[in-house]
């Protein structure tokens, strides 16, 4: 994969990796992994559309800081 194609969400994807790092009880399903990610944008520049945060999520998933089993997610940031 080109890094042309990882480039338009890498700008969001370094907050949100540096945020979930922090986070002590880290959101379990998907559901409450893309409603942290939309929560954080709201707060931080403006909300993302639904679509958008599943891009992110995907990218997460993409990238291998995050996998997901169902709908549980799991967490690879170390």
């Amino acid at each position: 994969m080109t890094s042309a194609a990882r480039k338009p969400h890498n700008d969001k994807l370094a907050p949100i990796i540096k945020q979930l790092h922090s986070l002590s009880g880290k959101p379990a399903t998907r559901k409450k992994l893309a409603q942290t990610i939309a929560n954080y944008f709201r707060h931080h520049g403006g909300q993302l559309a639904d679509d958008a945060v599943e891009l992110i999520i995907d990218d997460l998933i993409r990238m291998k800081y995050v996998s997901q089993v169902g709908t549980k997610v799991n967490y690879h940031l170390a």
